[in-house]
């Protein structure tokens, strides 16, 4: 029998994805009435092959072109953390509802952030893979990419191994990284150089931010560079709300970015233990 790592893992699945049975709105009144989808995405379809159960769909603000998630189909989602305020966006829906403990995995996608930041928001683990690690679906935006929200490392990982890799319809899809994201987060020696703010251009750091959380230059960089990304929480505010920190690397080095969110969560440790899945 084929291998299941996520056998029973009950997962909320983003309304940018498709999934068979159930209609894609995208967070928005044109597409209210759109037809139940006929089949998976690449991302979702694989993770249903690996034991996982979608339990149904998670809110977005529309068309993911915000950093909230809010929209006039679906209403506002709120932050478990503190229900005034907002859980991030646009994958806002896919960290409440992991930070709520409702699910302990979400699909997330990441155009500029959109993974990163609602995880910095909810206390969660949010990683950004290397454009092409995960397959899309052919037509999904060039420089977003699949991911998903957890609360630790070891469930980012394992739900990473179980999607990763080549598919033919998605002809940017990388090979099969040759290791186990399992495996390198506990033994990958890591030995860092830093870039220095010196090295790009103050309006590459600092771009303009037309949102209303004030994220997206912080998340930018790294989908323009193709680059892997991740965010962990690192504290928490003197108003009790969580803080992210974002770990970004070279290119396909997803291992790097991958151990030292690792090496953080065994100095810094976090979780809750009801929900791992690892």
């Amino acid at each position: 029998m084929a291998s299941r790592p996520l056998a029973g893992v009950p997962f909320g699945v983003k309304d940018i994805e498709d999934i068979a049975g159930l209609p894609t709105t995208q967070g928005s009144l044109l597409y209210k009435d759109v037809p139940p989808a006929a089949q998976d995405w690449p991302h979702v379809e694989k993770l249903r092959a690996a034991g996982a159960i979608a339990v149904g769909k998670t809110n977005m603000c529309e068309f993911g072109v915000d950093s909230s998630s809010y929209n006039r189909l679906w209403g506002v989602t709120r932050n478990p953390w503190n229900l005034a305020l907002t859980p991030g966006g646009s994958s806002g829906g896919a960290s409440a509802a992991v930070a709520a403990g409702i699910v302990p995995l979400a699909t997330a996608t990441d155009a500029a952030g959109s993974i990163r930041c609602p995880a910095w928001f909810t206390g969660l683990v949010g990683l950004k893979p290397s454009h092409g690690r995960i397959a899309k679906n052919d037509g999904f935006a060039n420089w977003a990419t699949h991911g998903a929200v957890t609360h630790t490392v070891a469930d980012t990982v394992r739900y990473l191994d179980a999607v990763a890799g080549p598919d033919d319809r998605d002809r940017q899809s990388l090979p099969h990284a040759g290791y186990r994201c399992e495996d390198v987060i506990e033994t990958l020696d890591v030995a860092c150089v830093p870039y220095g703010a010196d090295d790009l251009m103050p309006e590459t750091i600092d771009g303009r931010d037309a949102s209303k959380t004030g994220t997206q230059p912080f998340g930018f960089l790294a989908n323009i560079g193709w680059h892997p990304a991740i965010s962990v929480p690192a504290g928490v505010t003197r108003a009790g709300l969580p803080v992210g920190l974002q770990v970004m690397v070279r290119r396909h080095r997803d291992d790097v970015a991958l151990r030292l969110a690792r090496l953080l969560e065994i100095a810094r440790p976090w979780g809750f233990p009801w929900t791992h899945f690892g």
